[in-house]
């Protein structure tokens, strides 16, 4: 192909050459290549675009799929409102599709672990240096917690007693829809879990309310029953009212458990308290020891049921065929001391019997001979009583002016005759 000037070149006076454009048209040939080119070079970037917006698009769908972990469950939030039912809106373990941001957001909690909130500086004493208290409470900075006293003689009015106390609080999360909607949880940031909000957002709430059941509870216990027999009803207690709070909320918390792990007194009166202790604890002892001894007593006397059978016994209403009953029961000392009451009056009454008897029949005889009869009565009597005497000691009287003469055996052997209960 011949090439062609477009350019004419051409001098002047002043010795510079200078450059006239050419008015000839220019080769179709040449304008054909270049379109060509730039149009393949659109081409391909057409492709590479689609290509990228292809990948773009998958890339934007994908990065819906998210995974739940096991132990976990899930919500799905579109626009910051949970998607569907009631029935189907908690996200179980395994692989999920929601819509990608902004559009969807997937949060999940952990619903089977358990999650432990400890309260040991609310009603715990405080010392920066060696950990235990000052001289005197500080109540700005030393947590304490009041338990009811008992009333006082001579003195009007309620008092309390302070005590220092740590505990526990034990929970799961049970209902994530109800958790989510009425437990404020702070905003996750990327690569956060539950786990790193749950002490600046959950734990706070759950310290609120257990601080309140402590309180509220604790007053209702005096310090000796909450320092020694009741700590297990006080934390049942504690749980029912923190239990009690968070379902008013609808919080979907539930509490697994309320420790008590640590309850003192206050250290700045320790010496006075313990030796108030001690003395109630010997009063208990001692009227736990009367108690005793008065129970032995009782049973001895009337056996086990004889405290049942006295109230009885003075109730109002028992008829004589039920008191002969209650009487019929009785054992021990009572028993046998009715048994020989009873066993007195037979014989009594059977000796007075035999004693009339014998009276109508010795009577006939008695009218005619008076004197012979009262002498034997006399007789029989006498015959009687030396019958029990172990010795006898006959004084005859004087006779013919003669003074009476009484000899007695000195360093005798002495042996008392013995009753058959003895033998």
């Amino acid at each position: 192909m011949t090439e062609h000037k477009h350019n004419h070149e051409h001098s002047c006076d002043c010795g510079h050459n200078h450059y006239t454009p050419s008015r000839e048209p220019l080769d179709v040939n040449e304008l054909d290549t270049g379109g060509k080119a730039l149009a393949n070079a659109l081409r391909v970037s057409f492709v590479l675009l689609k290509f990228i917006m292809i990948v773009l698009v998958i890339a934007y769908f994908a990065s819906g799929i998210y995974t739940i972990e096991p132990d976990w469950q899930g919500l799905v939030l579109r626009f910051g409102k949970i998607v569907g039912t009631p029935q189907d809106r908690v996200r179980q373990p395994g692989l999920g599709w929601c819509w990608p941001a902004p559009v969807d957001e997937v949060i999940k909690f952990p619903v089977k672990m358990q999650q432990t909130v400890e309260m040991g500086n609310e009603f715990w004493y405080m010392d920066e240096q060696n950990g235990y208290p000052g001289k005197t409470l500080r109540p700005e900075s030393d947590g304490y917690c009041l338990t009811r006293n008992e009333p006082l003689v001579g003195v009007t009015g309620n008092d309390y007693n302070i005590i220092h106390c740590k505990w526990e609080i034990k929970y799961h999360i049970a209902d994530i829809a109800m958790f989510f909607k009425n437990i404020y949880i702070q905003k996750l940031q990327t690569g956060e879990d539950f786990y790193d909000v749950k002490e600046k957002s959950v734990d706070p709430v759950i310290k609120v309310f257990a601080s309140d059941a402590i309180v509220s509870t604790l007053v209702h216990y005096n310090i000796d029953d909450a320092l020694t027999i009741s700590k297990n009803a006080i934390a049942e207690d504690v749980k029912k009212e923190i239990v009690r709070k968070l379902g008013t909320i609808e919080s979907g918390i539930s509490i697994d458990a309320v420790l008590l792990t640590s309850i003192t007194w206050p250290r700045q009166v320790g010496d006075a308290f313990l030796a108030s202790t001690k003395a109630q604890l010997d009063r208990d002892k001692e009227v736990t020891n009367a108690k005793t001894y008065a129970d032995t007593i009782v049973n001895e006397a009337g056996g086990r049921n004889a405290r049942m059978i006295v109230e009885s016994l003075d109730a109002p209403d028992a008829n004589e065929q039920y008191v002969q009953q209650l009487w019929d029961n009785i054992a021990g000392q009572s028993k046998e001391i009715i048994t020989q009451a009873q066993t007195y009056r037979t014989r009594t009454i059977e000796s007075a019997r035999a004693n009339a008897i014998y009276l109508e029949k010795l009577l006939p005889e008695y009218r005619k001979r008076p004197e012979l009869v009262l002498q034997k009565i006399y007789q029989d009597a006498i015959q009687d009583i030396l019958q029990n005497v172990d010795e006898k000691i006959f004084i005859q009287p004087a006779t013919g002016g003669s003074p009476r003469e009484i000899r007695l055996m000195v360093s005798r052997d002495y042996s008392p005759k013995k009753d058959s209960k003895q033998q």
